[in-house]
């Protein structure tokens, strides 16, 4: 059972314990990144979309920053149906 349990908070690892290292960012970055290439190959159609989650993501910080720290504490306690919930919900806010 104690084995079960790693094999599921390792799933639900997505972040950092560490506060201040924060997934948005490093999803920003990531999206940033992808955005550059893209303009660099002329593909503005994959441009448009980037831009557009980057502002997306950029209009969400806060509610995601505050989902992340949910799903932290919630893995702790292990209530794996509410991190189930808070790791739906950054996705929605992520697409």
């Amino acid at each position: 059972m104690e084995n079960k349990n790693k094999n599921i908070r390792r799933r639900f690892n997505y972040w950092s314990n560490d506060p201040k290292e924060s997934r948005p960012s490093n999803e920003f970055e990531k999206l940033q990144s992808q955005l550059n290439v893209a303009i660099e190959n002329e593909d503005f159609e994959s441009a448009v979309k980037l831009r557009d989650s980057i502002k997306k993501l950029e209009s969400n910080k806060k509610v995601i920053d505050k989902l992340e720290l949910e799903l932290r504490e919630s893995i702790k306690e292990q209530n794996f149906e509410k991190s189930i919930e808070l790791r739906d919900k950054l996705k929605n806010l992520k697409k």
